[in-house]
C-alpha cells in the first residue's frame, strides 16, 4: 500500500475514534479551564489528544506537534500535527460546531489532511490530488463576485494580536459580501471552504494544527491559499486566506496584512 494512503487511512480511522470520545463528553456546558491567552481546555481535549498520541506512537513512533501536550512549533522531518478538539469554546458551551484535525507533514510540507466532524459524522480528507467528504469529491466554489460571496473568519485568542485590525477587515468585507460567519472552528471553516460552502475564509493568530490539514484540503479541491497580501502560505504562517483563485485575488486586496 502507498505510504500516504496508509497514513491517510490511519488518520481517518483515528480521527473518527477520537470523535467518538468527544461525542461521549458533549452536551450542555462542560467544565473547562483557562490555558493561556483566554484559550480554554476541557477534559475531552485531553482524553482525545491522549488517544491520538497513543495511536500514533503505537503505529508509527514519529514526532508529534499537538495543541495540548506537544505545542513546540519546531517543524522538521516527519511529523504528525493534531488538534484533538478544534472549537473548544463551542464544545464547552454545548454548541455543535467542532472537529478533530489530523495532518502529517514532512519538513513542513503537508502530505495528509483529515478533518472529522463527529456530530454529523462527516470526514473530510484528501489523497493529495483531490479532496473528499466521505466518498464525495469536493470542489471550491465558483463564485467570482465579491458581493455574492458567503465567507468565514475568526479572531485570535491572544489579544497580543491586533484584534482591531481584523475587526476593520470584518467590517470592510461584511459591507461587500452576501454574508459572513464567525463560527469558531478554523478546521471546519477550511473544510467548508474546500467543499464550496464558504466562498472564502481568512483568519490570523492561528497555529499549524489549526491550518495544516484544511489548507491541503482547499488546495486539493482546486482552491488557492496564501497570506493576506497574496504571498505563499507555509506551515509557519500565523494566518491564512483561502478560496478559489479569482476570489482569493479580490479578497487579498481588501485585507490588511499588519505583519504581526
Amino acid at each position: 500500500m502507498n505510504e500516504i494512503i496508509q497514513r491517510t487511512d490511519f488518520a481517518k480511522r483515528t480521527a473518527i475514534s477520537a470523535g467518538e470520545i468527544l461525542k461521549k463528553h458533549f452536551g450542555g456546558r462542560q467544565d473547562w479551564r483557562i490555558k493561556s491567552h483566554r484559550e480554554t481546555v476541557t477534559d475531552a481535549d485531553i482524553e482525545s489528544e491522549e488517544f491520538i498520541i497513543r495511536e500514533i506512537e503505537r503505529e508509527f513512533g514519529e514526532s508529534i506537534l499537538s495543541e495540548e501536550f506537544h505545542p513546540n512549533t519546531d517543524i522538521s522531518g516527519a511529523q504528525w500535527i493534531i488538534d484533538p478538539l478544534d472549537g473548544t469554546n463551542n464544545f464547552s458551551c454545548g454548541i455543535p460546531f467542532f472537529c478533530v484535525i489530523i495532518a502529517f507533514a514532512v519538513n513542513g510540507d503537508t502530505k495528509v489532511g483529515v478533518i472529522h466532524e463527529p456530530l454529523r459524522n462527516e470526514t473530510f480528507w484528501t489523497d493529495g490530488k483531490s479532496s473528499y467528504v466521505g466518498d464525495v469529491k469536493l470542489n471550491v466554489s465558483n463564485t467570482t463576485k465579491l458581493d455574492e460571496t458567503f465567507v468565514a473568519t475568526g479572531f485570535p485568542y491572544n489579544r497580543g494580536h491586533d484584534v482591531e485590525s481584523n475587526l476593520e477587515n470584518f467590517v470592510r468585507i461584511a459591507t461587500i459580501c452576501r454574508g459572513i460567519r464567525r463560527a469558531g472552528s478554523a478546521g471546519l471553516d477550511l473544510a467548508y471552504t474546500a467543499a464550496g460552502q464558504f466562498d472564502f475564509y481568512w483568519e490570523l493568530g492561528l497555529k499549524p494544527w489549526d491550518m495544516a490539514a484544511g489548507e491541503l484540503l482547499v488546495r486539493c479541491a482546486g482552491g488557492k491559499t496564501g497570506m493576506f497580501d497574496g504571498k505563499s502560505w507555509n506551515i509557519h504562517s500565523d494566518r491564512i486566506l483561502a478560496g478559489n483563485s479569482v476570489i482569493f485575488e479580490k479578497a487579498s486586496k481588501l485585507l490588511e496584512d499588519e505583519n504581526i
